[in-house]
């Protein structure tokens, strides 16, 4: 849907796990660097973006990136399967997981 905008790829060229600032130094995580975000699913492997935009306690890769735009797995393996009766859908925007520095 957004991967292939050529205007929105210019200004994002490539998926980035956004970070507060206070996790990432609790991790030792620095922008640039490779990180896993990871649950109990599956697990990503791409940059983090240290953001002060960013409440403490969350991990935003906004966008919908394609698995090959990632390095490793893809953000949609973090999501949960079980639907929501009522609005018949996924909660793909809301999930438990835990970010720590590659390498």
């Amino acid at each position: 849907q957004w991967f292939n905008v050529p205007m929105l790829k210019e200004l994002d060229p490539e998926p980035l796990a956004k970070i507060s600032r206070q996790d990432a130094e609790a991790r030792g995580i620095k922008s640039g660097d490779i990180v896993e975000v990871f649950n109990d699913r599956g697990k990503v492997v791409l940059k983090a973006e240290v953001n002060d935009a960013i409440a403490p306690g969350v991990i935003s890769i906004p966008k919908g990136w394609q698995r090959n735009q990632f390095i490793e797995g893809c953000f949609q393996e973090l999501t949960n399967g079980t639907s929501d009766p009522m609005a018949v859908n996924f909660a793909f925007f809301d999930c438990l997981v835990d970010v720590r520095k590659r390498g």
